[in-house]
This record gives structure tokens, sequence and C-alpha cells, in this order.
């Protein structure tokens, strides 16, 4: 994400579920700004909560630890999310569905293009299930 402005908005931010007086924003808020990475990392929680939902819904598989254990079907960094899921047209489907949805609720365009697939053991469709969302393919580092 190249920048994140927020103009001319009306802000609120919530202490203990309490949300304070709202505070108007008269000037952006640009990369590089002590607040944008704050901000970033606010909204990027949005997707968290998406993906949870669809996974606790049986909607998307994530990757389950061990038997009737933990499910992992994300992980988060600073810049970049790493999304685990079967490897199934209808979960990317789903997943695509997903971004959209983050995409509304936030303004964040996902920029599918900078977006990389990559599989365990799914050779034969990797090529069809990156066409339908729209990103590369790309391999593990592992010789």
């Amino acid at each position: 994400m190249d920048k994140m402005v927020c103009y001319g908005a009306q802000l609120s931010v919530l202490i203990n579920g309490t949300a304070l007086e709202r505070i108007k924003t008269y000037e952006g808020i640009i990369q590089g700004d002590p607040l944008s990475s704050f901000l970033f990392l606010l909204v990027v929680e949005v997707l968290s909560i998406l993906l949870n939902g669809v996974v606790n819904n049986g909607r998307l598989s994530g990757f389950q630890v061990a038997k009737n254990d933990t499910i992992v079907s994300h992980l988060q960094f600073a810049d970049g999310t790493i999304i685990l899921m079967n490897a199934t047209r209808s979960e990317v489907r789903r997943l695509h569905v997903l971004l959209m949805v983050f995409e509304v609720l936030t303004g964040l365009k996902q920029n599918l293009d900078k977006s990389s697939m990559i599989n365990i053991g799914a050779d034969n469709v990797i090529q069809e299930l990156a066409a339908e969302l729209g990103c590369k393919v790309e391999k593990l580092p592992i010789t």
C-alpha cells in the first residue's frame, strides 16, 4: 500500500467498549506519518475477524494443527498476510468474496497482481485456482 489517506472523516476511539467523542480530521494521513502504521494495523484487523468468521462457520478450511485441535487460517505480518486453505475452486471463490467484502468495509483494495498463490500437493490445479483469484503462482523456496 503506497498511501493511506483519511481526509474529511470523523474518527472515534473505543476504550473499554465505550466510544469517545468523535474527532474530525482536518489533515490527511499519509505513509510515513506516525499514525499511519497504527491505523493500518487497526484496519487489517478487520480482515482477521472476517477470516476467523468464515473458518468458524466452515466456509474456509484453514490448516488443522492436530486432530480436533487448533485451526490456523491466516498469519498476519506488518506488510502482508498468508492465508491457508484447501486448494478447491469453492474455497478460492469464497476467499475472493471475502476480499471484496473487506474492500467495501475498509476502502483498502487488495492488489492481487502483487499477490501469490503457493501450493503444497496441488500442482494439478494451482494454475486454474490462481487464475480464478487473479494472482500469480509461486513455489516454496525449498530444494
